[in-house]
């Protein structure tokens, strides 16, 4: 009796242990786990959906927005892919022997001017995005941001801790 009772503690505690874990890993997308993060596409309009109910966006917000997204999330990806391949650049060279450090420098340097690029990219279509909303709206906005960075430091917590 001792026996089954210890077994199904042990089975209880790894479930505890392991069911949490498998759904972190499922939530947020790892690789391997079998669900891969959505495209950026899927992303924007799940987000758009989301955002036309919290803030009440008229038709002609949604498609001002729609178009945003389009216009800068193709000059976004273009960095990001080029981003990329100076991160695989990086670690190539880095990994050469001997090591070439002009080149490697040379590389990083670009590497911060497209992150900079980025930045300046992201902050743009920030300004966009805020002059398409009214003043109630915005309020709103962060509110939810609020909301939602509270929600992912308790994540985060769970996560680590």
């Amino acid at each position: 009796m001792k026996k089954v009772i210890l077994a199904l503690t042990a089975a209880t505690l790894l479930n505890t242990i392991i069911t949490p874990v498998s759904s972190v890993a499922r939530v947020r997308g790892f690789p391997g786990s079998g669900f891969e993060r959505p495209d950026v596409e899927f992303r924007q309009e799940r987000q758009l959906n989301r955002l036309a109910i919290v803030l009440e966006l008229s038709d002609a917000q949604k498609a001002s927005i729609e178009t945003l997204n389009e216009t800068f999330g193709e000059q976004i990806e273009t960095l990001h892919e080029s981003m990329k391949e100076n991160r695989e650049i990086l670690k190539t060279l880095a990994e050469a022997d001997p090591v070439d450090s002009a080149t490697i420098q040379h590389v990083a340097d670009a590497q911060g001017d497209l992150f900079t690029d980025l930045v300046v990219l992201r902050t743009e279509k920030h300004t966009a995005f805020s002059a398409i909303l009214t003043q109630q709206q915005l309020e709103k906005l962060e509110e939810f941001r609020t909301v939602i960075e509270d929600h992912r430091s308790i994540d985060n917590q769970e996560v680590s801790g």
